[in-house]
Order: structure tokens, then sequence, then C-alpha cells
């Protein structure tokens, strides 16, 4: 075995702890802090009743007994994954080593050169939006194809909404996902790396992706939460908005299979699939009882829908 995936598989349970001080996780500590702050500005606009404390963390959220499975599947998905999906994780990487192989192999030729402001924006801008249409896709398979939305369902089996809902996703979701962006990533990066060789130059914050760091710091972990941020429907035919994306948790038929964009909203608007609110709703999460594959506990909620979407696999039919 080797030191690397050993090593790997002892950090996995204390992995999560770290995600607080790793600017390249949702829940770092500095974009929670900025939903809070964006928490307390909607309270202040809305004149909510109430305490501001018990407004942004009201005990019926953070403790229901859903809230509790998204905790801990945030720790069991970091040793599951650690165990069994480690050696095998398709990474950025890997993908554009063989991207540019492929390219030289093809069509020999010398690299460009020019400043890196030149080679950083276009780059950051190709990789942000393959990514970020990788996710549309993938997304919408989750929800299109049967077997993917028995795993998908764990997502959506949450009853309350916390910014640790972001972890509550089956392994085999998380592996996928991870293996899609990883592809995506990977191909603009090889392409631009068999462009301008040794010179590739990204936009970075804190040493991450400087989208993904905006994205994070602007309020992304209100997504998962119960504080309703609407951009505005002009700004929200462009970006998808935490309001947007609390309707797609939403149980009302009119919300059914809408918003599966990440940041931009144009994929679900070619798509035929973007929601844009009129203004503030009231919004009941989770799933129907005929579409439960599993109980608000760990171990079902890890075991039963690998058994659903197995059986789904010789099922005809698609989620519409």
């Amino acid at each position: 075995m080797p030191d690397s995936y050993l090593n790997r598989l002892i950090d996995s349970p204390f992995e999560p702890f770290v995600y607080f001080v790793d600017p390249a996780r949702r829940v770092y500590w500095m974009f929670l802090v900025s939903a809070v702050l964006l928490g307390v500005f909607v309270y202040r606009l809305s004149n909510q009743s109430g305490g501001l404390i018990a407004y942004l963390w009201p005990r019926r959220v953070w403790l229901h007994r859903s809230a509790v499975v998204d905790y801990q599947l945030l720790f069991a998905k970091s040793v599951v994954s650690a165990l069994l999906f480690a050696p095998v994780l398709l990474t950025s990487s890997l993908v554009a080593a063989v991207v540019v192989a492929l390219l030289h192999t093809a069509a020999p030729r010398e690299a460009w050169g020019a400043p890196w402001w030149a080679i950083a924006w276009p780059f950051s801008f190709c990789a942000f939006v393959a990514e970020d249409l990788c996710r549309y896709i993938v997304h919408r398979a989750m929800h299109r194809f049967p077997a993917l939305w028995e795993l998908h369902k764990v997502h959506h089996s949450a009853e309350v909404l916390t910014p640790f809902t972001l972890y509550r996703i089956h392994p085999i979701e998380s592996f996928l996902n991870a293996s899609a962006s990883a592809l995506a990533v990977g191909v603009v990066t090889g392409c631009f790396f068999y462009l301008y060789a040794g010179k590739l130059v990204g936009l970075q914050i804190l040493g991450v992706d400087a989208a993904g760091f905006l994205f994070g710091f602007l309020g992304a972990n209100l997504r998962h939460t119960h504080v309703w941020l609407s951009y505005g429907p002009r700004i929200e035919r462009w970006l998808i908005s935490p309001a947007q994306h609390q309707c797609h948790h939403s149980l009302s038929e009119r919300h059914q299979n809408k918003n599966y964009g990440s940041v931009l909203a144009l994929w679900d608007r070619w798509g035929k699939s973007l929601y844009i609110p009129d203004g503030k709703e009231e919004l009941t999460f989770g799933l129907r009882s005929g579409e439960r594959n599993h109980e608000q506990g760990l171990l079902s909620a890890l075991f039963r829908p690998i058994g659903a979407a197995g059986r789904a696999v010789f099922r005809r039919g698609s989620v519409s």
C-alpha cells in the first residue's frame, strides 16, 4: 500500500476541520463571515421579527435531524472517498498532460510568447466557463437519468438547508462531480499549456482560483440556508442567486427541475430551466414521500441509494 494513500486514509477523518482554513473550500472562515454579514444585511433590509441570532441560527434548522445528517456525511464522505476513490480520482493535471501530449503529437509547434496578464485573463475565464458549464451538465444529468437521480436524492432529501448541506452528497456523486470538473479544467489547461508552455498562469486570490474565491466571498454559502438573498430579475438572468438555488431545492411544482446552474444562469436560460422568482417565496425543502429512497440517517443515506440506483439501471424511463 503506497504511503501517500495510507496517509490520506489516516488523515481523512480530520480533513473536514481543515476546510475552515482552506480558501479552496466553500466553508472557509472568510466565506462564512461574509455570509453572516450578508445575512445581517438581509435581516435589516427585510424587517424580520425576532432577534438577529434567532434569525441566522434558528435551532429548528441547525439542530434538525436532517442537518445532523449533513454533519455526519461531511466526515463519513471524507473517509469513504479516501478509502475507495482517492487512488482512481481523475485530476486536472493528468488530463492536461494527456491533452498536451495529444496536441503536440498531432501538431508540434513552438510556444507563443505573451505578457502574464494576456495569458492569465483568458485562461482563468475559459477555465471558469468550462467548469461552470460542466457542473450544469452533470447536475442536469443527475436529475434526468434514474440511476443518477437515486444518488442525487441524498442531496435533495435535506429538509432544512445549512452551508454544510453542500457536502450532503453521496460519495459516488462526489466522485463523478470531481472527475467531471477535473476533465473540464484539465482540457482547458492542456490547451493553454500547449499554446504558452511554461508561461501558463491564472488569476488567483490567496493561492486559489480568483473566480471561485469571489463566488465564495459574495455569499455562496447562503445558497444552502433559509436566508433569502435575491439579486433581482435582471441580474438573475445572468447569475444564479442564493434564492434561485433555494428554489431548486423546493418541493413546489413550479420549482421542479429548475436552476441547475452553479454560477452562470446562461445554461439554464438556454436549457429552458431558468426560474426567476418575482419576490420572496415561502419554500418547503426535501423529497415527496414517494420519492424517498433512504431515511434521515447516515448509514441509510450511504447504502440504500446504491441499491436504488442499481435497480434503476434495469428500469426504463427517466426523471423529466
